[in-house]
């Protein structure tokens, strides 16, 4: 199994913003333009399959329909085979090593889709799909393909419904003022402490977001993350009054990613409605996924249950919009202007290959 350098998104990052859910991250909509036709689950971005949707792939099927969404965002793959068969279709664009792929770019959907295929996958064999065996060919995904969509699929697609983008400004005053306060804070990122239990190890990768706590909010808040070795993120979170001009800092933090030595996997996104933040949990072995709303409460993070299931079977009323997360090295986001309420996404899954 390949592992990805960057970031976590060595994670299931995982669940988020909903409905809305915006798809303009590259190999996605490369696929999306043309060649639609050729994808084993053509709506891996824009819902859960479920294990009647996959119960008559073949072990071979399986595998390439969970590197096919890896395929979407642009991933080159360490195994010649699944090079072969990407390369040879009209939507591929491999441009991603394995080294500087980030696990980060998949929304909730593609995750839970990843984590399905490869349970799956497990389940039909004990090493699953085993690649660049002597012989390979590309027979039974291509009459997979045929079988089940032919040539209509790009119009019966679900994955093809127009992707609407949401964005915040923030260019009243008292919103360049909080902005000013963040290029601060994120210029001293090192100085904060995120992780006071003295189990991990910081890698001293640091990423900001902006995101927006409560529907009535003037201004946005901050949120500072710091990837541990572990390739768990601890995240921090820091929000300008402009009716006393103090910055509130809860001592609560945060967490997302995928633990390197397996277990813990999460993410975060910001609620479909526009309050607080979403953390979701899930369970590689079983699937079982616990979904969290975050809000601030005076100068507290206040934690409330949301949902807690199967995977496959969230809601599809527990909206989400995923976090755009910046390195601390550019500091555009923090000018003023536009702030976009990112696309779904944010927790990452690491199971290619």
């Amino acid at each position: 199994m390949e592992k990805r350098i960057y970031r976590m998104r060595n994670v299931i990052l995982f669940i988020f913003f909903a409905a809305l859910f915006l798809t303009c991250l590259g190999g996605r909509i490369a696929a999306r333009a043309e060649g639609s036709d050729h994808l084993i689950l053509p709506d891996a971005d824009t819902r859960y399959y479920t294990d009647a949707d996959i119960a008559d792939m073949s072990l071979q099927v399986i595998n390439y329909a969970k590197n096919e969404i890896y395929a979407r965002h642009g991933r080159i793959f360490l195994s010649s085979e699944l090079n072969d068969y990407f390369r040879s279709q009209p939507w591929y664009s491999g441009t991603v090593s394995p080294d500087d792929f980030t696990d980060r770019v998949f929304n909730e959907y593609e995750r839970a889709n990843i984590l399905l295929l490869s349970d799956r996958e497990m389940a039909l064999g004990t090493n699953g799909y085993l690649l660049d065996q002597p012989g390979y060919n590309f027979d039974a995904v291509n009459n997979y393909i045929a079988s089940h969509y032919g040539e209509a699929q790009a119009e019966t697609s679900a994955g093809a419904k127009a992707q609407t983008e949401a964005s915040v400004k923030w260019d009243s005053d008292e919103a360049k003022t909080a902005l000013e306060q963040y290029r601060m804070i994120v210029s001293q990122a090192s100085s904060y402490q995120y992780d006071s239990s003295g189990y991990t190890t910081p890698s001293g990768n640091f990423q900001y977001a902006l995101v927006q706590m409560r529907t009535e909010d003037t201004v946005p808040t901050l949120l500072l993350e710091q990837e541990m070795t572990n390739g768990i993120y601890y995240v921090l979170l820091f929000h300008y009054d402009p009716e006393t001009g103090r910055m509130i800092h809860p001592a609560e933090t945060m967490t997302e990613g995928v633990a390197s030595a397996g277990g813990y996997r999460g993410g975060l996104a910001m609620e479909g409605d526009g309050n607080g933040i979403r953390t979701t949990e899930i369970s590689s072995g079983t699937g079982q996924t616990y979904i969290c709303r975050v809000t601030l409460e005076n100068e507290s993070l206040k934690t409330e249950s949301q949902w807690s299931g199967r995977m496959d079977m969230i809601p599809a009323d527990l909206g989400f919009v995923e976090i755009e997360w910046h390195d601390i090295s550019d500091t555009t986001a923090l000018e003023g202007g536009a702030a976009e309420a990112s696309q779904p996404g944010a927790a990452d899954v690491n199971i290619y290959d």
